[in-house]
Formats: structure tokens, sequence, C-alpha cells
């Protein structure tokens, strides 16, 4: 039997924060896990993000093993070791229902992942109906606890899209001035919920909508679309990171590379996973929850730094919060008095986390559920993420409406 840390029980908060010695032990893979003895007590966290397909999510999945691994690395938490379970859900709406339901089956005792509109809608109910704590990922689902898919333990990680729309749109209008803007963007809730919010403000600061289009993801062909942006100063194209990143080579062939394009943390992706050649990214702007690359503090730096040499991959947005998901369960835990899912959850809406983290400053649950309210603009002139502006909680909060 697998037993928990019981209610009350004075516990370390060892997880292996400090950048120093991030020697990383092997974990478990595609729903296998790294799990203790027979009799050891254990956290099992699941993470679910998508591993195989057209989409792969890989900074998500190596930000959750590495945190895992510094804790068990550090000795667990006061004799507990967090055990990882993986599920692949391809980016895939059925998919992800399999993976949702094998994770309530394993017992898990918190889910992490679901960094998309598809993965979140299929899946959010389940954990509500299991009572598993779900801290997601997305930023453009209905996961507030007064939207359609929240829930007493549904949590969203990351600054919901409003937020960070507004304060986007702060910068286009405070640094860039366009006169004459182009949007577009996905085909589904993440971009139809994404260009009103650009539009209505923009247009009421005295920009000139050029062109509005949406196209659907995985498209082979932009063409039309980049041709109906001819004429705009600056291009909003809320995609995923594939599409983005056919958007900006059909913008090279078509003369438009010279025209900023400002995405969401997409463009992060597409850079840390070198899915353009870094010349085409010279005008490449990304709204993100953070940026661990360009952020001025020292230990997120040499986290960062750590990632690039584990991974071989640019630490990003998604790496970080991914990370700092994993110890905000165990801050939760410490915080509700036990590791089983119902301490956990009561843990995430009292906790404060402030400790060495990746993204954020700090992660504290508002009466929404929302963990976090900062946002960066980053530039990827020549991969090298620069920041551009940064806006926090004082100017975040409440801004925006509910989405769903």
């Amino acid at each position: 039997m697998r037993q928990v840390v019981k209610r009350g029980t004075s516990r370390t908060f060892a997880v292996g924060l400090a950048v120093a010695g991030l020697g990383l032990a092997a974990c478990g893979n595609g729903g296998s896990s790294s799990g203790a003895a027979e009799g050891d007590k254990e956290l099992v966290i699941g993470s679910i993000f998508s591993t195989s397909g057209a989409a792969t999510q890989p900074a998500y999945v190596n930000g959750v093993k590495m945190a895992v691994q510094e804790i068990n690395d550090a000795g667990g938490i006061d004799g507990t070791k967090v055990v990882l379970k993986e599920y692949d859900d391809a980016l895939d709406a059925q998919k992800a229902v399999s993976a949702a339901r094998l994770a309530v089956k394993d017992k898990v005792d918190v889910i992490i992942g679901s960094a998309t509109v598809v993965q979140t809608n299929a899946i959010a109910d389940i954990f509500k109906k299991a009572g598993i704590p779900y801290i997601n990922m997305s930023s453009s689902t209905p996961v507030a606890l007064d939207e359609s898919l929240g829930s007493e333990t549904t949590f969203r990680m990351v600054t919901a899209q409003p937020e960070q729309i507004y304060g986007a749109v702060q910068w286009i209008q405070d640094k860039l001035k366009p006169t004459n803007i182009g949007l577009m963007g996905l085909a589904a809730d993440f971009g139809k919920d994404a260009l009103p919010r650009f539009k209505a403000p923009l247009e009421k600061g005295g920009a000139k909508i050029v062109n509005e289009r949406l196209y659907p993801q995985g498209t082979a062909d932009l063409t039309n679309e980049m041709l109906a942006m001819k004429g705009s100063d600056l291009v909003v194209n809320w995609a995923y990171p594939p599409d983005l990143a056919l958007a900006l080579k059909t913008a090279a062939q078509m003369d438009l590379g010279d025209v900023p394009m400002l995405s969401a943390g997409s463009a992060s992706l597409v850079n840390s996973m070198k899915l353009v050649d870094v010349a085409l990214q010279k005008n490449l702007y990304g709204t993100a929850a953070c940026d661990p690359v360009s952020d001025d503090r020292a230990h997120v730096q040499a986290w960062a730094k750590k990632f690039q040499g584990k991974f071989n991959a640019l630490a990003d947005y998604a790496s970080a919060v991914a990370y700092d998901a994993v110890n905000l369960a165990v801050a939760a835990g410490n915080e509700g008095a036990g590791f089983d899912s119902k301490s956990i959850a009561e843990g995430l809406k009292t906790v404060t986390f402030n400790d060495n983290t990746m993204c954020a400053t700090e992660y504290k649950s508002d009466d929404r559920h929302e963990l976090m309210h900062e946002a960066v603009i980053v530039n990827f002139e020549g991969g090298n993420p620069k920041l551009v502006a940064k806006y926090t909680s004082d100017k975040l909060l409440g801004q925006g409406s509910k989405q769903g």
C-alpha cells in the first residue's frame, strides 16, 4: 500500500530548490514511474502533455522532470518520495481523455498539464469529478473558479490570456505605436477569444485594423492569410508554434519579414524548439508569463543554464512554469498538512509560494483560483530572448474578462 504523510505530521520542505548540485536521477517515461520501494511514502504527480505527434510539448515535460528529480536527489520531502507518472495526450482530445482516465485509475495525487484549449476542454471535468487537484497550464481556457471548467480543485498556473493581452496592448500602444495592424490566429477558442481582445482597445486607441483572418490548426498554407496582412505596421498572430513557424516562413517569402509579428508564448517555443531559422526571428515578439533566459534574477539565470546543459534546449516560459508547478504542489501539500489530493487542493487555495521560483516572482491563488498575474514581452532576434517589457501583478490583476 502506498502511504501518504499524515495530517499534522511535521515535514521539511526539502525540495532541492537551490540551484547548486542539480545532479539528475533517472525518471519515469510514458506512463511509467520512478516508484519508491513498497512501503515507502510517495507523492504521486501526474504529468499530462503531448509527447508524440506533430505538436509535442517537451519544454513542459522537461520542466516537470527536472523538479521531480531535484526533489528526490535531495532526499525527498522528509522521507516522502515524489513519483512522476507521465501521460501522453498527443494534443488530441480523445487521447487526452484516455490519458486522464488512466491517471485517475492510477490514483495520482495531483495533475500538472494541459497547455492548450484542446487538452483542457477534453479533460477538466474528469479531474473535477475525481476530486484530483488540477494545476492547469493553459492561459486561454475557462478554468477559473467562476468559469465553465472551473472547480474547487482546479487552478490556473499561468497568467490568464485576457491579462496577458492587456499587457501586450499597452506595449503596442506605448512603444510600437503602429498605425495599421493586421490580426490573424487559430480558428479555435485560443485565437477566436484573443483577436477581439486586441481589436477593441487598439481601434479605440486610433489604430486601423487592416484585416482579420482565422485559419485551422495545422494548416499547410498561409499565403492568403499573409497577403491579407499587407499594409500592416504590426501583425498580431495568435497561433500554436507550428502554425506560427509557418507564418514566419511565409512572411519572409512575401517580403513581409520586416513587419513585427507579435504572438503568444508560442513565440518562445518557436525559438526554443528551433522551428525556424533564427534569421526569420528578427521581428518576432512574444507575450508570455515569463522568460527565464532574460530574467535578471541570478538564481533563474543559473537554473536556465543548468536546464540547457541537461536537455540541450533553451529554457523558456513553459519549462520554467512547469518546474515551478511541481514545487508549488509540494508547497501546497505542506500548507494543507498532507500530500493526498484533498490536502493539496486545500493548500493550493491558501499557500503563498515565492521561494526560488523560476517563472513568476510569486504564486498565490486569488478568489478565482488564478495563481499568477505577471507577463513579459520578449523579442527573439538571433535566437537570443531579450526582455522588452514586463508587467507585474499590480498592472494586470483584474484586467480582462471571463473566458467562458
